[in-house]
């Protein structure tokens, strides 16, 4: 009660201050000037990223749709006569003749036949050079003309091509149909049909040559030979080569009516590719269009043109805006976003007005606003400039959610509230004051802060990812039945919108290491990494100071559920817990824990010098926490974890020395030089109510192991008792920690502390077992019934801050 009477002293006192002008009060401590200046530069880099290029209107219009509403153009402007520029594109289209190659899958077979032929005619005569063939020869020969499938005797053949002209003929032969070939030869129907009407005006392109250099030769097809008309040049053309009075003819159709047949083969891709680029070498027509014309009519429904013609329109009037209109847009567009700023600026005084106060965490407000802000510009740009995605699913690739995601799981939900806000309004004034890209900011960034909580692991991450997907979803589908969009569109908006939200988790996964190192900030997932028990530092601490580590444990249970009870964070209490006393690896020897059967190593040491080496465990604690890269809240926890506590035990056993070496002598009171401030901890005192739970957790748990009966009631006493000491010494004035606090602090100590030093029932013996083979269980439990506590006792009063 008295401690209670002495901290509302304290505050009544320094209520009293403030009302006289002589103090401040916390809730009213102004903004600092440089957490303003960050706000108006976010401002003014946001109003520079608004303004930046034109508007867009109607982004979400598609195909298919009905027009929400009726635009009427304001200025006149040039736009594209699509009809009469498709006709000119498809007059040049025709214009471009088809274009063939000249196959040659059925000449090279055939130029072997011949060859194979003359070769074995050749054979022949080589045979039997001054006689005629004998009739075996010339059987074989037939033979040979068989397995070729040519319809020729082989009498006729030796007639007509005597020994002195194989070669001669042979050439004559090839050299002929290869000309012929490379003519060009079609079938009778082909020539008649025109192709099947793919040479409408009866010509056609024949490509020759290499694919990197083609020649194109434009030809008749009335002048293309068919087969018959092609064997008919074949013979003319080897009766002329050959000069002489051979009757050649009897031999050529044999050889060549089985594969001289069409040469020509379509060429699909190459005629394709020649007539789009004789489209696109079109110049489109133009239309005037004079203010006042009706571009779109609410109800009807939109094409591709009339959002081309919308578009053209917006930019147009971009383009011709006046200065006065510009100057107009830009007050207007520093209005809206500095009263936003303001709102936003207002949530957060409300939510949690430390953050104002603290220059670091308005930095990162602002830039993880302009994230969305900027994003949001890009994604207007790649889809009006670029051309990169379709204008109605920009709305839905925005990324809205990812700067309250990350918000959240650096800071806080309450602190996303400003950056949902702020920049979702944002995002809503760069798509040109759109209240549906507004609502969906503000839905997908509060879900995603609600989501996101409590991150424990990293798939969590995408759980909220997951979330906001289904909640843009259903935004899609419900503008969709609004604006009566096609379903086609409406399924790809869908999936965009859904798939959007994975994205955006899997992106803040990438981001948060980013801005953990950039702005000094330690996240849950950072908390959880170092929950590990494999640490190297817990794992050095389990080998070389196992009383220590024991005790650790101990307190992040107690810390963990006493933060749980009261909404803190029980996470960072607990990571806190395990790294709170590492310090005492440099020396484990002198702290009573680890060291329970051997000579306490206090009895050769002054209490000063004790007291330095007790103390030291915290400076050696933040060395270790530095070199292993330790964040700045479990640094605080070594330093706070026992704020500016007194070592009781060194400091009445140093004036109990002073007193003793001082006896006889009464004026010289040697007590008196023993200054307490010597035997206190640097500190500073707890911060937060994190550290006035993990000092409070630090010193019931040692004081716990020197009790002698762990009974209810003394274990609620010493509970008491503690906390009370703690209040009276001031420990807790700065951690922010109220009375209804500390009470459910106090309940979960004592619940918890009843648990872990519960009693247990000795097992009975056999009768003829010995005594040394009795359970360990039954020589703990004996241990702890006896009353035997001198060494724990001894353990509680050296353990500091008891």
């Amino acid at each position: 009660m008295s401690a209670k009477l002495s901290i509302s002293a304290k505050r009544r006192k320094r209520a009293k201050s403030s009302r006289n002008g002589k103090g401040k009060s916390r809730r009213y401590r102004p903004i600092p000037l440089l957490s303003i200046l960050i706000g108006v530069f976010a401002w003014a880099v946001s109003l520079q990223i608004v303004n930046l290029g034109r508007a867009f209107k109607y982004a979400n219009l598609a195909p298919g749709q009905r027009a929400p509403v009726t635009i009427l153009a304001e200025v006149d402007f040039e736009t594209i006569d699509y009809g009469a520029t498709d006709l000119l594109r498809d007059t040049a289209a025709e214009e471009v003749l088809p274009v063939f190659s000249i196959s040659d899958d059925a000449v090279k077979p055939g130029l072997q036949t011949i060859d194979k032929l003359f070769d074995r005619l050749s054979a022949i005569y080589k045979a039997n050079p001054d006689a005629a063939p004998g009739e075996e020869l010339v059987k074989g020969l037939n033979d040979d003309i068989d397995l070729l499938d040519l319809q020729l005797e082989a009498t006729t053949l030796i007639s007509v091509v005597p020994a002195l002209e194989v070669e001669n003929v042979r050439n004559a032969i090839k050299q002929s149909v290869e000309v012929i070939w490379a003519m060009g030869i079609i079938s009778s129907v082909e020539r008649t049909s025109n192709f099947q009407g793919q040479a409408r005006n009866g010509r056609i392109n024949v490509v020759t040559g290499p694919a990197d250099a083609p020649v194109f030769r434009e030809v008749e097809v009335s002048t293309l030979k068919i087969p018959a008309e092609a064997t008919a040049a074949i013979m003319a053309a080897v009766s002329s080569r050959l000069d002489s009075n051979l009757n050649i003819s009897q031999v050529i159709p044999p050889l060549v009516q089985g594969w001289v047949n069409s040469s020509l083969m379509f060429e699909n891709d190459l005629t394709s590719e020649r007539r789009r680029l004789a489209r696109d070498e079109v110049i489109p027509v133009l239309r005037q269009i004079r203010a006042g014309s009706t571009l779109m009519e609410a109800g009807n429904m939109v094409d591709e043109r009339t959002i081309d013609l919308v578009q053209v329109h917006q930019a147009r009037l971009s383009e011709s805006a006046q200065s006065f209109d510009v100057f107009i847009d830009l007050v207007r567009y520093s209005v809206l976003l500095l009263g936003m700023l303001f709102v936003s600026g207002c949530v957060l005084q409300v939510a949690c007005p430390e953050l104002l106060r603290d220059p670091p965490k308005v930095v990162l407000i602002g830039v993880l606003s302009l994230v969305s802000i900027a994003s949001a510009k890009a994604l207007l740009y790649s889809a009006s400039v670029l051309d990169w995605m379709a204008p109605s699913l920009v709305m839905y690739w925005m990324p809205h959610a990812l700067a309250a995601l990350l918000a959240t799981i650096l800071v806080g939900s309450k602190f996303a509230m400003p950056v949902i806000l702020y920049g979702s309004f944002g995002v809503a004034l760069v798509l040109d004051q759109s209240i549906g890209v507004f609502l969906l900011g503000l839905l997908s960034g509060f879900t995603a802060s609600l989501s996101a909580r409590e991150i424990h692991k990293r798939s969590n991450v995408f759980r909220a990812g997951i979330f906001v997907g289904i909640v843009q979803l259903v935004v899609a589908l419900l503008f969709g039945a609004i604006y009566q969009t096609p379903l086609e569109v409406l399924a790809l908006q869908g999936l965009v919108a859904f798939f959007t939200g994975p994205l955006i988790a899997l992106l803040s996964l990438l981001l948060i290491p980013f801005f953990e190192y950039t702005f000094k900030m330690t996240t849950d997932v950072r908390l959880l990494e170092l929950s590990e028990m494999g640490h190297p530092l817990l794992e050095r601490m389990a080998l070389e100071a196992p009383g220590t580590y024991h005790h650790s444990l101990m307190v992040a249970n107690l810390a963990s559920s006493a933060a749980t009870e009261v909404g803190a964070n029980d996470l960072l209490v607990r990571v806190c817990a395990y790294y709170h006393d590492i310090g005492k690896m440099v020396k484990p020897e002198f702290f009573i824990e680890n060291i329970p059967y051997k000579d306490n190593p206090h009895d050769d040491l002054s209490p000063s010098m004790s007291t330095l080496v007790i103390i030291s465990h915290v400076k050696e604690g933040l060395s270790m926490a530095s070199r292993y890269n330790l964040p700045q809240p479990i640094i605080d926890g070594i330093e706070q974890h026992h704020g500016t506590s007194k070592i009781a035990y060194f400091y009445h056993r140093a004036r109990e020395q002073a007193e003793e070496s001082a006896a006889g002598d009464k004026k010289n009171k040697s007590s008196d030089n023993v200054r307490e401030e010597d035997f206190r901890y640097p500190g500073p005192k707890p911060q937060n109510v994190e550290m006035g739970i993990l000092l409070l957790a630090d010193t019931i748990e040692a004081a716990s192991r020197a009790m002698d009966k762990p009974s209810p009631s003394n274990i609620e006493n010493l509970v008491n008792e503690i906390v009370n000491e703690k209040m009276r010494d001031g420990q807790l004035d700065d951690c922010g920690m109220n009375f209804t606090q500390l009470a459910d602090i106090r309940k979960s100590f004592i619940y918890n502390l009843n648990n872990m030093l519960h009693g247990r029932i000795a097992y009975p013996k056999e009768k003829d077992e010995s005594r040394d083979q009795q359970s360990a269980e039954t020589i703990s439990a004996g241990s702890t019934q006896s009353g035997d506590t001198g060494s724990l006792s001894h353990a509680a009063s050296t353990k500091p801050g008891s």
